[in-house]
């Protein structure tokens, strides 16, 4: 059973499994990086990307050769073998609704009551607003000892129609899946600007069950847009009066 493959032995050494619900562009990486830093908890990245498997290489080498179908295949199976590498810790990874087209068994994971869900939110100018800044300027991450200039992270982007309404059908998917999660027991909901907020992650860390301190926790990501979101924009009263119509 599921129960059964979730990593019993990580539960009968009082160490719990989690999952991030979020979506790119959300401040993902920063909050994972910032979870993976405790001591006594393991938070993956993407375990299904597209194409990819997020882990870093000793969790890689230790699960030896594996396909992307057989992955996808056998979600339970291979979040199960993963979690068995670190019995004696938290176990979590992140996860996007896009994920659960591919790799669908994986939201019998996310649902079940004995995984805790960590739902990360950010609203969607500002998730709308990052996305076209990355595709402009080839910038996905602001990594620590990564040297890019402020003048390429404040570029400004532009709005359109077209692009908008791409962003605005997936987007939705996000939210719908949030408050769907947001609703069954044992869910947080940490906003993006609360990632880096001490209280709310001292409080995020207790829900995990994790006995690190937020003062102990380290990311290896810094933000990476500064200015205000309307000055972010060329044409920022564009996309006002398209909101409005």
């Amino acid at each position: 059973m599921l129960k059964d493959e979730q990593g019993a032995a990580g539960r009968r050494a009082g160490r719990n499994d989690f999952v991030v619900f979020c979506d790119a562009r959300t401040g993902s990486y920063n909050l994972t990086s910032l979870l993976n830093s405790a001591e006594d908890t393991v938070c993956h990245g993407e375990l299904f990307k597209k194409g990819q498997i997020e882990v870093p290489d000793f969790h890689r080498r230790k699960l030896g050769p594996r396909s992307i179908s057989a992955r996808n295949h056998n979600a339970a199976a291979f979040i199960a073998e993963l979690r068995r590498i670190n019995p004696f810790k938290h176990f979590g990874y992140k996860m996007f609704a896009s994920h659960l087209i591919w790799a669908p068994g994986a939201v019998e994971y996310v649902t079940a009551p004995a995984t805790r869900r960590v739902i990360l939110y950010r609203p969607g100018l500002e998730v709308y607003a990052s996305g076209l800044r990355a595709r402009t300027t080839g910038v996905w991450t602001n990594r620590t000892g990564r040297e890019v200039s402020e003048q390429v992270l404040d570029t400004r982007v532009e709005f359109t129609a077209a692009s908008f309404e791409t962003f605005c059908f997936h987007y939705n998917r996000y939210v719908s899946m949030c408050r769907m999660l947001a609703a069954l027991p044992g869910s947080f909901v940490i906003h993006y600007e609360q990632t880096n907020d001490p209280e709310v992650l001292d409080a995020l860390l207790a829900f995990i069950g994790s006995k690190t301190r937020a003062a102990d926790l380290q990311s290896d990501y810094r933000k990476q847009y500064k200015g205000s979101l309307a000055d972010g924009f060329s044409n920022w009263a564009e996309l006002e009066a398209a909101i409005g119509d």
